[in-house]
């Protein structure tokens, strides 16, 4: 029992290291691990009730959680291609060029706003480091 307790950490520690679950993600687990011992041992209604309630706080979990800094990432992507006029298929240089002609309209020095220059600005980097990243 204890080998079997010891590789079930390891394995859950392995998970944890290279983000195949995060840490809200854990203790679910380790319930529906316990309801599972307890069935193993013999009270199958009471492990089997342990293991259900793993289940939905698991399932809880993944829901909370899924895709949210992944979508308000494409959320802020899209207001800055919207911005600046552009569209997701565009290179660097054509972000770069309409930038140049909204900012040459739009900077302080000019007569233009601050705050809407540097949401000109914001865009264009944002844009710039989505382009330089590595896909995946």
């Amino acid at each position: 029992m204890p080998i079997f307790l010891a590789l079930i950490a390891a394995i859950l520690g392995w998970a944890l290291w290279t983000k195949r679950i995060s840490r809200t993600q854990l203790l679910p687990i380790i319930v529906m691990i316990a309801g599972a011992g307890i069935t193993a041992k013999g009270q199958f209604l009471g492990g089997i009730g342990v293991l259900v309630i793993g289940l939905a706080w698991f399932a809880g979990v993944r829901q909370s959680g899924k895709n949210i800094p992944d979508q308000s990432r494409q959320n802020a992507l899209e207001k800055a291609r919207i911005l600046l006029g552009v569209s997701a298929r565009d290179d660097a240089e054509t972000i770069r060029a309409r930038h140049r002609r909204l900012i040459a309209d739009n900077h302080p020095d000019t007569g233009g706003n601050d705050e809407h220059a540097a949401r000109l600005n914001e865009a264009r980097d944002l844009l710039l480091a989505q382009l330089e990243k590595p896909s995946s």
